[in-house]
């Protein structure tokens, strides 16, 4: 068993730009000003950015303990009321995972 640590800091970091989103579409944009909401989840970037390569490895090794840790990690992170605003955080986790695999496969290989 490998642990689940660094999938742990890249979902941290997707439900923390999720809810940064969610918070700054309140209105039904986002404006300049709103930059603040995205400063939590900024802090949390470079630490999901270094583990990002393992997080594949992880997620094939993952033990039934494991995945319900992550389940229990994931609850705890997402404090989700509204399926419109839950659909879209899940959305925006992919739409993360994506970007970290475009920065690997072309800023860190």
């Amino acid at each position: 068993m490998i642990g689940i640590q660094q999938t742990k800091d890249v979902l941290g970091f997707g439900a923390e730009f999720g809810e940064s989103m969610a918070k700054s579409l309140e209105d039904g944009k986002i404006s300049l000003g709103e930059y603040v909401n995205f400063i939590p989840a900024l802090i949390k970037l470079p630490v999901a950015l270094t583990g990002i390569t393992q997080v594949k490895a992880e997620l094939l090794d993952l033990s039934d303990e494991e995945s319900a840790e992550l389940n229990a990690f994931l609850q705890s992170e997402f404090d989700i009321t509204d399926d419109k605003a839950e659909v879209f955080i899940e959305d925006t986790i992919d739409m993360v995972l994506s970007v970290f695999q475009y920065v690997q496969k072309h800023f860190l290989a």
